[in-house]
């Protein structure tokens, strides 16, 4: 689509650069200008972006940088995160064998107040309509 996109007839043609003593944002900005010559679209415009490149040869120790463009970036979907915590349980009926319980809970932080009336059922035996939740 990008391509059908383009606003010029023709693509020039240019040369990769490195950024060989230029600061990070002029290098960035003349790798981003010869990009745009290429690939001037509304889809770049919108969707394309920059990565900086360092490599660092193993032999002679040259660093190249370079400024590579990209249109998709994959990131890692972070892991669920849980919490524990501590609940009082308070019986809802209250009646001669009345206790208070300090229960422990590990919850995602996604649940709902459902699930943990669940958790509590499942760790505890408490039935998940006999206790408040406040």
């Amino acid at each position: 689509m990008s391509e059908d996109l383009f606003k010029h007839e023709k693509k020039p043609y240019v040369e990769l650069c490195e950024a060989e003593g230029k600061s990070d944002d002029a290098a960035s900005q003349e790798a981003w200008n010869k990009h745009i010559k290429r690939n001037e679209s509304i889809i770049c415009d919108l969707f394309h972006g920059q990565f900086k490149s360092t490599l660092v040869c193993a032999i002679c120790k040259r660093v190249s940088i370079t400024f590579d463009p990209f249109l998709m970036v994959s990131l890692p979907i972070p892991a669920v995160k849980h919490v524990e915590m501590d609940i009082y349980y308070i019986q809802y009926h209250l009646n001669e064998n009345y206790k208070n319980y300090k229960l422990t809970i590990k919850i995602k932080e996604t649940d709902r107040v459902a699930d943990l009336r669940k958790k509590v059922k499942v760790k505890y035996g408490f039935d998940e309509s006999s206790f408040l939740i406040t």
